[in-house]
C-alpha cells in the first residue's frame, strides 16, 4: 500500500468508528439536531485534514466533501429536524450531493483508464439505494431515526473503506 491508500484507510476506519458511535448514541442522547451537528462536524474535520494531506494528488473529492459537510452543518441550523419529513429531506439532500461527488470520483478513475470506476459506480448505486430506503423510513421515534442515520453513515464508511483495499488488490494483480 502506498501513502495515499494508507491515509484513505485510516480516515475510512475513523469514519466507521464514528458511524458505530452514532448507532449507539440513542441510549445516551436523543437530540437529533445535536447528533447531526456533531457527526457532520466530525466528518468535516476528517475531510479537511484528508484534503490538506492529499492535495498534491490532484484528487478533489475531499474538498467536495468539505463543501458538502459545511452545507449540511448550515442546514442543521436552518431546518427543524424534529419533524420526520424535514429530516428525510435533510438526508436526501446529503445523499444527492454525496452521490454526485461519488459520480465525479468514478469519472476521475474512468479518465485515468483505471478499472476502479466500475467499483465506484457500484458504490454509488449501493449508497444511493440504501440512502433512499433509509430516508423514506424515518417516520419513527427519534431513537430509530438516529440509528438509521448511523447505518447510513456506516454504509458510506464501509464503501469508503473498501476503496484503498481494492486499489491495493488491483495494483498487486497488475
Amino acid at each position: 500500500m502506498n501513502k495515499t491508500q494508507k491515509i484513505e484507510l485510516v480516515f475510512a476506519i475513523l469514519s466507521t468508528l464514528m458511524s458505530i458511535c452514532i448507532i449507539f448514541l440513542p441510549s445516551i442522547n436523543n437530540n437529533i439536531k445535536g447528533i447531526c451537528l456533531g457527526a457532520f462536524s466530525f466528518f468535516l474535520l476528517l475531510n479537511v485534514i484528508r484534503f490538506l494531506i492529499l492535495k498534491k494528488e490532484k484528487d478533489y473529492e475531499g474538498l467536495y466533501n468539505v463543501c458538502l459537510f459545511l452545507l449540511m452543518i448550515i442546514l442543521t441550523f436552518v431546518m427543524k429536524l424534529k419533524e420526520a419529513k424535514n429530516l428525510s429531506f435533510y438526508l436526501l439532500t446529503f445523499i444527492t450531493i454525496a452521490s454526485l461527488i461519488k459520480l465525479k470520483k468514478a469519472d476521475y478513475y474512468h479518465d485515468r483508464k483505471s478499472n476502479m470506476w466500475k467499483i465506484r459506480i457500484f458504490h454509488l448505486i449501493v449508497f444511493l439505494v440504501s440512502g433512499v430506503i433509509i430516508s423514506l423510513n424515518l417516520f419513527h421515534k427519534e431513537e430509530i431515526q438516529i440509528i438509521l442515520m448511523g447505518f447510513l453513515f456506516l454504509i458510506n464508511s464501509f464503501l469508503e473503506l473498501l476503496d484503498p483495499i481494492v486499489i491495493n488488490l488491483i495494483t498487486k494483480k497488475e
